[in-house]
Parts: structure tokens; sequence; C-alpha cells
């Protein structure tokens, strides 16, 4: 039976479109998306209204989901899309694999920490079953997955004593941040892009907001004064967000050189980032190691950033 048209699933599907939008690199209608008027981004939208749409899995107050028809429902939810990771993870090694061969392009089979799949495909296929393992841009699913195994217990935490779920949630996010707790990667050595114990403390506040008890009763009892506060900051991303235009305005295009370089930042592989990797070596999008740039005369567009400094 269709579900009735909901506002969460409006600004889901919002928070999607605008996530494709922001990974096409160079695309027109990146500019405009709400990531460069706020403190967050598509990512975090999509997490806290996951936190949020799960208040209609678990029951109102008055008539809840019984605790082991809530763990069953919840636990096909994540096997779902532990399912639907696999299959697009196996498709996206065979695409690379591929475009490998056709194109005679071995620096294919690197992208998007996809090497250490064909230079260590034992402990590595392992690793992706695990999801110790995660190709670059494939991530996020895995993060879902662990927060719908978690979501039982927040659930149970809310029903049990609604004040304390966001507390408890924050110690852990602010412990991860302090101790640098993470979850680790196997069998390349890094942490998890999206660490659940960091992002968990998002879907949470989601929940919790969209719930009558607890601080989401609180905040539907003072929206008033939220937004007094919340304007202001709204404001201020705004004029930030002005400033990153008036920067960005700046890119022009002339034949440039480059001397040798040698340094350590985080960069994307692009037209001054063409080394390799070997299997050992953890990246995805970015990634940061020490690496060398030999001269390089050429001609494209270009701003000040850390390899355009030159005079004219």
């Amino acid at each position: 039976m269709p579900r009735p048209v909901n506002a969460v699933d409006f600004w889901r599907g919002f928070a999607l479109v605008t996530i494709f939008i922001n990974h096409i690199p160079g695309v027109f209608y990146e500019r405009f998306t709400h990531r460069n008027f706020s403190i967050s981004d598509s990512a975090e939208l999509f997490v806290f209204l996951a936190g949020w749409s799960l208040r209609h899995i678990v029951g109102k107050p008055e008539d809840p989901t019984p605790t082991h028809q809530l763990g069953l429902r919840l636990g096909g939810r994540a096997l779902s899309l532990y399912a639907a990771h696999m299959t697009i993870v196996m498709v996206a090694i065979a695409m690379l694999a591929t475009s490998a061969r056709l194109f005679e392009n071995p620096l294919l089979l690197e992208w998007n920490n996809a090497a250490a799949v064909f230079n260590d495909p034992v402990n590595t296929h392992i690793g992706l079953v695990l999801l110790s393992h995660q190709l670059g841009y494939f991530d996020i699913l895995p993060l879902y997955v662990v927060l719908m195994l978690l979501a039982p217990l927040v659930a149970l935490v809310h029903r049990l004593a609604p004040n304390l779920l966001v507390p408890a949630s924050l110690a852990v996010y602010f412990s991860a941040l302090i101790f640098k707790l993470s979850v680790p990667t196997w069998p390349t050595d890094g942490q998890w892009f999206f660490n659940p114990l960091c992002w968990q403390a998002v879907f949470v506040l989601g929940f919790a907001m969209s719930r009558e008890r607890g601080p989401g009763g609180w905040v539907k009892a003072h929206i008033p004064q939220i937004r007094m506060v919340a304007v202001p900051i709204v404001i201020a991303g705004a004029l930030m967000a002005v400033g990153v235009w008036l920067h960005l305005t700046e890119q022009h295009r002339h034949e440039h050189i480059h001397e040798a370089l040698e340094h350590d930042h985080m960069h994307v592989h692009d037209a001054h980032h063409q080394h390799r990797h070997d299997a050992a070596t953890p990246y995805a999008t970015r990634h940061s190691h020490r690496h060398r740039h030999e001269p390089l005369a050429h001609s494209h567009v270009h701003f000040p950033d850390a390899h355009h400094r030159h005079d004219h």
C-alpha cells in the first residue's frame, strides 16, 4: 500500500538531488545548493531526516510498535540497504575493470579507493563484505546500515528515558572527537569516511526532534525563540557565501609555469595530481599524503591557491 505524501520524503528527495549535484565536479548548479549558505551539507540533512522518519516505524507514544516487531522491521531495512550497497559496489568494480581494459589504462583501477580490490583481491573482498573497505562515493550506505542496526536501541532509550537520549548521544559524539575514536578500515589502513560514532548524533537529533516527548517537545514549544536565533545564523551564512563567490570570480585563464614542488595537502586526482598509489595507500575522493609535482607548463582556468601563486 503506497505511503501518503509527507514532508520528510520531499526533503529527503531534495537532499538526494543536491548530493548528486554536489558530486559532479564543476556543474553549474553546484553553486546554488545549500552547502554554500549554511554550516551543513546535504549529507547532514539526509541523515537528520533518516532519524526523523524513524518516528513512522517507532509509532506514537500512546500506541508504540512492539519492541520485537520494531527490531525485525529495522533489521530487515538494514539487510535491504546492505544488499543494495553490495550490488552497486560490484557493478562499480566491474565498470572500472571494463574501462581499464577498453581504454588500456591501468590507472583507472586506482580510482575511488579501488586499487586494493585489484592488487589484494582476497583480503579486500572480505573487507567489502564486512564493510571495512569502502570505495569512494560508496561510503554513505555503510553508515546507513549501521544507523538502522542502532535504531532499535535509540527507540528503546527514548521510550525509557527520553531526556537522556540526546545527552548520551552527544557524549559519544564528543568522546569520539576528543579521543579520536573511529571505525578502522581493512585491509588498507585508515578509518571510515563517515564515522558512525559522530554521525549517530545527527541521526539521534533527527529522531529526538520529531517526538512529542523529550527535547522535541521543548523545541516545538519554543519555535518563535529558536527562529530569532536561527535567522542571524542564516544571514551570516549568506554573507559567507557572497565572500566565497567574490573569491571564485577571481579565476582566470592564461599560460603559466609550475615549478617543481613537494608538499602535503588534501587533494583529488586532477590536472595537477596524476601520481599513482600503491595498494597500501588509503585514499578515496579527497586524501592527503606527501607528493611531488614535476615542472609543468599549461593553460587552464584557475584562481589563487596552493598551486597558483605566480605573478601577473
